[in-house]
């Protein structure tokens, strides 16, 4: 049997005077660790990317969030400028309306009015005739 102690890699892990099976079985494992340390360090680093992404993504879900919050107070905002807007528009409307009679009512005096005063612009004119007649008689 060849002792542990002629291998010189392994010499410094093993005993003096230990056998190869156990060296080999010893380095087996010692390979078995390392994999196992390997992929061991693998998943943690698919976890630390796996965390960081949701991170990320808790991130990006927050921004959006963040803008449909904004973008709903935006448009309460606008709903209600278009309010007060068809609220004017109504009372601009209405009181259009109300204005109709009394506008209605101001035409037609006004048109008597203009009768009137082509009544009296006849009278005027047929008075100005029977002077002019009579200065034209009272000279003659």
């Amino acid at each position: 049997e060849k002792k542990a102690t002629e291998a010189p890699e392994v010499q410094a892990e093993v005993a003096p005077g230990a056998d190869v099976a156990v060296v080999a079985a010893s380095q087996r494992s010692a390979e078995d660790v390392a994999e196992d340390e390997a992929i061991q360090k693998e998943r943690e680093q698919r976890m630390a990317e796996q965390e960081k992404k949701k991170q990320e993504i808790e991130e990006q879900f927050e921004k959006g969030k963040q803008m449909l919050q904004l973008l709903h107070e935006q448009k309460e905002e606008v709903d209600r400028k278009v309010e007060e807007k068809r609220q004017e528009l109504d009372k601009a409307q209405r009181d259009a309306a109300a204005m109709i009679p009394e506008i209605s009512e101001r035409l037609k005096f006004l048109k008597k009015q203009k009768a009137v005063a082509a009544k009296q612009q006849e009278a005027i004119a047929k008075q100005e005739k029977e002077m002019e007649h009579m200065e034209n008689v009272h000279k003659k």
